[in-house]
């Protein structure tokens, strides 16, 4: 008997470790919670989660570096060749006991973070990537022993990118020292 597997819909993602300058990163994040004010209303619990941004200089090199990454991405993964550009993108500075409940970005093609500043440690906070709850749902029910999140420890300098419509969270930070990301969403142009 010959069987032949297939996946069907595979969700993929991606970790990419740039050569950025994260000191001066870490500086324009610091005066971007100082400048422009935050937002309490989206999946962050504490911390400071700054408003959308517009493109700036101090970002400069990292966004165009992720538009040239998910261009990429799309182009070898998806034989895609339209453009995408970055809307919005977003800082994120989490302190002691600062997380993010579970939430997706609709109206997007992909959503990334980006590790500006970080121990390189799980209790930092990682991103977890979850399965659909409904998938979830049907396989535990079943007692199957299936693998339904992916957990991603932050790293300085890596870029992870994903599709918008994966559920995702981030664990708590437990250590005493801030846990500083870049996200972001891409669209097609």
């Amino acid at each position: 008997m010959n069987i032949n597997t297939q996946l069907l819909f595979p969700t993929p993602f991606w970790t990419v470790d740039l050569d950025i300058n994260n000191s001066e990163l870490t500086r324009e994040c610091y005066r971007v919670r100082r400048t422009v004010k935050g937002v309490f209303d989206k999946s962050n619990r504490g911390g400071y989660h700054s408003d959308n941004l517009s493109f700036n200089i101090g970002f400069d090199s990292l966004l165009h570096t992720i538009c040239n990454t998910s261009k990429k991405i799309l182009t070898d993964y998806y034989s895609n060749t339209r453009e995408v550009s970055i809307n919005p993108y977003w800082v994120n500075i989490n302190r002691i006991d600062n997380y993010n409940v579970r939430h997706i970005h609709p109206g997007c093609i992909l959503s990334g973070v980006y590790y500006v500043k970080c121990q390189n440690v799980p209790e930092q906070g990682s991103l977890v990537l979850h399965m659909d709850e409904k998938e979830q749902f049907i396989l535990n029910s079943n007692h199957l022993n299936i693998k339904t999140k992916e957990i991603i420890t932050p790293k300085e300098g890596m870029l992870v990118l994903f599709p918008s419509y994966v559920p995702h969270t981030v664990l708590p930070n437990t250590l005493n020292c801030d846990r500083i990301s870049i996200s972001f969403n891409l669209v097609f142009n």
